[in-house]
């Protein structure tokens, strides 16, 4: 009988930024802060497995 060769994972990764604009503390001022979202799915000897990382910044323009 053939052995069945090893099977690498498949993994996806995808990443969605969402912006939001408030008024800044000081007049003329705005602050921007930035959210990014990143899923990573893999498939491993056919188990779905998913992991999320939430990065997020702030700016002062």
């Amino acid at each position: 009988m053939d052995s069945v060769g090893p099977v690498v994972p498949v993994t996806t990764v995808a990443s969605h930024t969402v912006y939001k604009v408030l008024d800044g503390p000081y007049p003329n001022t705005e602050k921007v802060t930035s959210t990014t979202y990143e899923v990573t799915t893999y498939d491993k000897n056919g188990k779905l497995t998913t992991s999320t990382n939430v990065y997020q910044s702030d700016y002062l323009v």
